[in-house]
């Protein structure tokens, strides 16, 4: 067991396609998918040979040496996750997500001149579909997850815990991870807003989103920190 960790294991091998501070990209074989939060004494720094660093940590910590890993920027106390599924036609997405909104920004944010890790918060996406999908079709559910994203927070009347100039959309440290089936000779080519499988990976991130955001803004009431 790894602690301050979401291991998700795959009884056969999967695509991946990533985006995450860490590290991203398409990548084919993969068995097993990770959401590390940081613990109050792990600190990785900012450059790229440290996040790879912990990332190779995280791999030997799994078992996995090829497992896709995405990071909380801060510890989970400020992190829930869940999983809401939506079916149709034999169309599978589950969606797990971790919300984390002490930093969240608005468009036009100078985020470079913020200390991330001071401010605290992140969102990790991890979609599961059961279907094969093109590249770009992976494209395309990136694209769905992001809308879906910051649809919820803007729904949620939260603005930037920076700038209070507008609505939140998201925080400098999201990733997101879709995962889709290999091997099959049939290919889902499209997986954006007009399409099925596009709705219902909206609608699964949406519903999962809604229910973490909900659970953080109570966790904030309780210690008296919601601004």
């Amino acid at each position: 067991m790894v602690e301050n960790a979401n291991i998700f294991r795959f009884t056969q091998p999967i695509d991946v396609a990533s985006w995450a501070v860490s590290g991203g990209g398409l990548q084919s074989g993969i068995r097993t998918v990770v959401n590390r939060s940081l613990g109050k004494k792990e600190s990785i720094g900012d450059k790229p040979f440290q996040w790879l660093k912990f990332t190779k940590k995280v791999q030997r910590e799994v078992g996995d040496s090829a497992a896709v890993v995405l990071f909380t920027s801060v510890p989970s106390v400020a992190c829930k996750s869940f999983c809401l599924r939506s079916d149709a036609n034999n169309m599978q997405v589950d969606t797990f997500v971790t919300v984390g909104l002490g930093n969240r920004f608005s468009p036009g944010d100078k985020i470079w001149e913020i200390d991330s890790v001071k401010s605290g918060g992140t969102i990790n996406i991890v979609c599961i579909i059961n279907r094969c999908l093109t590249e770009g079709a992976c494209l395309e559910a990136i694209h769905s997850i992001t809308l879906a994203k910051a649809y919820s927070l803007v729904k949620s009347g939260l603005l930037s815990s920076h700038s209070k100039n507008g609505p939140a959309i998201a925080t400098p440290t999201d990733g997101i991870a879709v995962c889709s089936l290999s091997d099959h000779q049939e290919k889902n080519g499209l997986a954006g807003v007009q399409q099925e499988l596009g709705y219902l990976i909206i609608a699964s991130v949406m519903g999962a989103m809604d229910v973490g955001i909900s659970c953080w803004k109570n966790q904030q009431d309780k210690i008296g920190r919601l601004k």
